[in-house]
């Protein structure tokens, strides 16, 4: 070949070879460790919108539980304004306004039962949030 030994241009041919296999593991062993990297990336984010999702459900339960109580608290606002009505012109009421007063200390004290759950669970989310 070079006018060398043939012994030296096995050894140069064997040498060279080593060399592009070396060059070439070391280049896949780069492009393996960006798409590792690349890999754990887009999975962090797909965990934080998972995280991001669960949490805005658990807000839309909580939204729905207090809008299903405040309307029921303007029923029975609706109630006691009649019976007011009712009163103010000397009309009977017939019971009414103790089950409209029943109503509304159970619907009071159930909207002050969701605050203290709400506040309670928001309280123990924060905290968990500060902890990651």
């Amino acid at each position: 070949m070079f006018g060398l030994d043939i012994q030296v241009e096995i050894a140069l041919i064997g040498f060279i070879q080593a060399i592009v296999v070396a060059v070439l593991g070391l280049s896949f062993r780069k492009e393996r460790a960006e798409h590792n990297k690349a890999q754990q990336t887009l999975m962090a984010a797909q965990q934080a919108v998972l995280e991001a999702q669960k949490r805005a459900e658990e807000r839309a339960v909580l939204r729905a539980e207090e809008s299903n109580i405040v309307m029921k608290q303007m029923s029975v606002i609706t109630d006691l304004s009649i019976l007011n009505s009712k009163m103010f012109k000397k009309m009977e009421v017939n019971g009414e306004l103790d089950s409209a007063l029943d109503a509304a200390k159970n619907v009071k004290k159930e909207y002050h039962d969701f605050m203290r759950k709400a506040a309670t669970q928001a309280m123990y989310t924060n905290a968990a949030d500060d902890i990651k």
